[in-house]
């Protein structure tokens, strides 16, 4: 059993009780808190829509990620910068004109 949700899309309830529904394409998602949308990745992994519609996860420690291009993993840094998980997991950010640092230990 739906509800239907503001704008008139059709939700259905998740397991915990929690509101999800159905978005473009018919994949499942959640309302997370805030109101924004989320939607179930690949290994039921948790994602939020971020501004300008690209699509983010919930990463460990609950930091905000984002697909970047090619599939890379990125997290919002504090204040606001774009990182990316480079290989052997060490934390990077992207800088202006697409240049690649590093956050050492």
């Amino acid at each position: 059993m739906g509800t239907p949700l503001p704008g008139g899309s059709m939700g259905t309830l998740l397991p915990g009780g929690t509101m999800g529904t159905l978005l473009p394409g018919c994949s499942m998602g959640t309302l997370l808190r805030g109101g924004s949308m989320g939607t179930f990745l690949p290994g039921g992994t948790m994602g939020t829509l971020l501004p300008g519609g690209s699509m983010g996860t919930l990463l460990a420690g609950g930091s905000m990620g984002t697909l970047l291009p090619e599939g890379i993993m990125g997290a919002l840094l504090p204040g606001g910068s774009m990182g990316t998980l480079l290989p052997g997991g060490t934390m990077g950010t992207l800088l202006p004109g697409g240049t690649m640092y590093t956050l050492l230990p």
